[in-house]
């Protein structure tokens, strides 16, 4: 595991990825008797379009998932997908970054396993980028308003705050992430716009973080009157 800085040439690439094993192979298959694709693995413009083919016109209502995250355009594309197509979605083990960004919260209805980790560590609207030295300014700051353009589209359509990317970023919260990775509970995630969420098993046991995943993310608790002064910065 290792933390990777959301930079401009991820945003470039598009990219958007965080808690990650970079040698976790993209695997899916679909399953006709559960009328489900499942999912493992970073998220690729080049692989979701694979698994979409995989799933064609056949009977789909539900998504098995666990993705450390990916590139901003492939879970924007499975994002649409699902609510589109008004897909169930099961997380296993892991939704960061573009997976909970734009996957999870598509999603007509949230299965969350045991032992998973739903994380976000930032999105178009974050303050702070890092420009490599062969990008100039006036290029990202093009590419940065393309993807805030398309980002606001995407949440606007699913009916989610697009602050949802964000909120670990701002004051205060942000003195409460040191590791840049944060979560919210049940509560916030509904007054985000977050639908119907489950806990399978009906295990609940602090937001289903596993011991060694709470030491790398925070979990928020947001209320109305705070989200509203966040709208208002």
């Amino acid at each position: 595991m290792k933390y990777i800085y959301l930079t401009i040439v991820l945003l470039l690439m598009p990219a958007c990825s965080v808690i990650e094993d970079e040698k976790q192979k993209v695997q899916f298959d679909y399953a006709q008797d559960k009328k489900q694709l499942s999912y493992t693995g970073p998220l690729t413009l080049e692989d979701v379009e694979a698994a979409l083919r995989l799933v064609g016109d056949r009977p789909i209502e539900s998504l098995s998932i666990s993705s450390v995250g990916g590139f901003t355009d492939a879970g924007m594309r499975l994002g649409y997908w699902v609510f589109n197509n008004q897909i169930s979605v099961t997380v296993r083990d892991i939704c960061a970054s573009s997976c909970a960004n734009y996957v999870f919260t598509a999603a007509k209805r949230r299965i969350i396993r045991p032992n998973t980790v739903i994380a976000w560590h930032g999105g178009a609207l974050q303050n702070d980028w890092e420009i490599p030295w062969y990008i100039s300014e006036d290029k990202a700051a093009n590419m940065l308003e393309q993807w805030r353009f398309e980002e606001q589209d995407f949440f606007t359509m699913i009916g989610v705050n697009q602050l949802i990317t964000v909120i670990g970023q701002r004051s205060p919260y942000k003195a409460q992430v040191p590791s840049g990775n944060w979560t919210y509970d049940q509560q916030s995630l509904v007054l985000l716009g977050v639908g119907e969420i489950e806990f399978a098993d009906n295990i609940v046991t602090d937001n289903s973080i596993t011991q060694e995943m709470k030491m790398q993310v925070t979990r928020l608790t947001i209320n109305q009157q705070q989200l509203d002064t966040l709208q208002e910065n």
